[in-house]
């Protein structure tokens, strides 16, 4: 039972708050997922303290690679860049349309 189950977790410190990511994997629900090609679920809880409050997210994943491509840091790894590229693509969207430079304002 132990090789359908993996985890991996991180921790950072920036920006004025904690925050604790576990990402556990696993193989044994791909028979029950109706779902083509899927190879691992994932569940990622991130656990964020900022200025004395906690905070708790859950997130669901899954995934066609398969163990022998990534494991369970591999994935935490692909997790955190994936979020990378989505702030990156918002920050040029925002310069291309020049939605930080409108300084019309409503109260």
């Amino acid at each position: 039972m132990e090789a359908e189950r993996q985890e991996a977790a991180t921790f950072h410190k920036g920006h004025g708050r904690l925050e604790r990511r576990e990402l556990t994997s696993t193989t044994l629900l791909n028979e029950h997922i109706d779902w083509p090609g899927v190879k691992q679920v994932c569940r990622i809880v991130r656990t964020t303290v900022r200025k004395g409050t906690t905070t708790k997210e859950v997130q669901y994943a899954i995934t066609s690679a398969g163990r022998d491509r990534a494991d369970a840091s591999r994935l935490m790894t692909w997790w955190r860049n994936h979020w990378g590229i989505e702030n990156k693509i918002h920050w040029v969207r925002d310069e291309t349309f020049g939605e930080d430079r409108c300084r019309v304002r409503t109260e």
